[in-house]
């Protein structure tokens, strides 16, 4: 595989080796931080949420998506990382 350039700031949201069995929480934030320190870009945010599954979810149900419940804390950390990098338009 060539080299892949990535510009804009990333964000890497796990949730815990307990909970997230699609990808291994530590092995991939080890990926992305050797990546980001061969890139230019430094830009990289990691944040783990313990009681998080892989979709960032406390209480997943698979048969009616909209009783699933984000873990706590996800929604604010997901708008102050938007904000500080100016993906929205809000105004403090």
């Amino acid at each position: 595989m060539g080299e892949m350039t990535i510009r804009q700031p990333q964000d890497l949201f796990r949730g815990s080796s307990e909970r997230d069995t699609q990808v291994d929480r530590r092995e991939s934030i080890g990926v992305y931080r050797e990546a980001f320190a061969q890139g230019s870009n430094r830009v990289l945010t990691i944040k783990t949420f313990k009681d998080a599954d892989h979709d960032m979810l406390s209480r997943p149900t698979p048969k009616r998506v909209r009783d699933s419940v984000f873990v706590d804390g996800y929604i604010d950390a997901m708008i102050q990382w938007l904000e500080a990098h100016n993906f929205t338009d809000a105004k403090h």
